[in-house]
């Protein structure tokens, strides 16, 4: 008899069966993406390009996507950013601020809200604008915090639309290479 292979078995192949019996592998299936934004920040410290452009960090929605294409969670990119959003929160790691951890998580929720509409899921440029619209969500809500609550924002001092299409770029240039690494994964688990 065939069994039909969804999309979120493709994580952990045929042991994904054993994830859903086992509380401890329930565990590792929600740890591992909070990992993964944790590792993002870690990644937006530790890497410091000198282009001075705003959005150049395309390593974050690199993973965010990577992580909400192979993970059979529905909510696996609002995880990530959890994670990526709790590690902001250790002062080792940069000058984050609180509305930078509120784009984290505006970045993730965006990403599997997008996964719930099936043309997007299934298309590769519709996954790219996807992750390309979330990363720039970031100059957006720094505009909305800056305009509405006072709350400055360095990038915004000569409007969104720079900013904005800096971001766009930069998540469409980070989704690629994000997709393109987790269809090269995907490809490799059906192979064992």
């Amino acid at each position: 008899m065939n069994k039909k292979v969804t999309r979120g078995e493709l994580l952990g192949g045929k042991l994904l069966n054993s994830f859903n019996q086992y509380p401890l592998n329930r565990i590792w299936l929600i740890t591992l993406p909070i990992s993964a934004g944790i590792l993002a920040t870690v990644m937006h410290a530790g890497f410091h390009w000198p282009l001075k452009l705003p959005g150049h960090h395309m390593e974050w929605i690199a993973i965010l996507l990577f992580v909400r294409y192979l993970s059979p969670l529905k909510f696996a990119a609002s995880l990530t950013a959890l994670g990526a959003t709790a590690a902001t929160l250790v002062p080792v790691l940069g000058n984050h601020s609180i509305s930078s951890s509120l784009c984290y998580l505006a970045a993730g929720i965006l990403m599997d809200y997008g996964f719930r509409i099936h043309w997007v899921r299934t298309n590769f440029i519709s996954l790219v604008m996807l992750a390309a619209t979330a990363h720039a969500s970031k100059p957006v809500l720094h505009w909305v915090m800056m305009k509405f609550f006072g709350i400055p924002a360095g990038s915004l001092t000569n409007g969104l639309s720079y900013p904005y299409f800096s971001h766009l770029l930069f998540g469409f240039t980070g989704g690629t290479i994000g997709l393109a690494f987790a269809l090269l994964t995907k490809r490799q688990l059906k192979k064992t």
